[in-house]
């Protein structure tokens, strides 16, 4: 995972700059868009980026998990 935005010379966009300080915090979210190049899932995680980092050969059996429980709770809620 990375922001693009820097190697770009562009202005992150679609709310990031409100956003991502609210989840990650400030100072995670400068290293984030302006200099983080990549990070990995366990990085992610730890920063409040991603609550959860499955290995990808679960990643479709977790989802459905999720889905399934969600699907289970009262439409109208």
């Amino acid at each position: 995972m990375g922001s693009a935005f820097i190697k770009l010379g562009a202005t992150p966009d679609n709310g990031m700059t409100y956003w991502l300080p609210k989840i990650i915090g400030l100072a995670n979210a400068l290293e984030f868009l302006l200099y983080r190049q990549d990070s990995d899932g366990r990085e992610a995680k730890q920063i409040g980026l991603v609550n959860q980092v499955v290995p990808a050969e679960e990643l479709m059996k977790v989802s459905q998990e999720m889905a399934a429980q969600i699907a289970q709770y009262p439409v109208l809620a």
